[in-house]
């Protein structure tokens, strides 16, 4: 990409058994069982995991399967009780032309007694 003017498209990220997804790719197709969800919510009951060849896990729901990943990836849902703390940690805005000198981050964790 070196001379190029264009910003990348996207991120990939490598793991030493391939390329690995994040849950903003993944919510697009995420399928109609959990097509509800806001990006939080799915953040927060699902995780995901490499498909195991002729293993299934307890509480797996399928990907879109026009996705290419869906061959490769599969959603599990947590537990009950069992659920993720989500944390969004960095900038609250979408202007990366603006110039700041100053950075200013926000961070909230919500507890378990508040999301009950």
């Amino acid at each position: 990409m070196e001379g190029s003017d264009e910003p990348a498209e996207e991120t990939v990220l490598l793991e030493e058994v391939g390329q690995k997804i994040s849950f903003v790719q993944a919510y697009v197709h995420r399928g109609r069982l959990l097509e509800g969800l806001c990006l939080y919510d799915y953040m927060s009951i699902v995780m995901l995991k490499r498909r195991r060849e002729g293993v299934t896990v307890r509480g797996e729901v399928e990907f879109d399967s026009s996705w290419s990943f869906s061959k490769t990836w599969v959603q599990v849902l947590r537990r009950p009780g069992k659920h993720a703390i989500v944390c969004f940690d960095g900038y609250l805005g979408m202007n990366f032309d603006e110039d700041d000198d100053e950075r200013y981050y926000r961070r909230y964790v919500m507890s378990a007694a508040q999301l009950a």
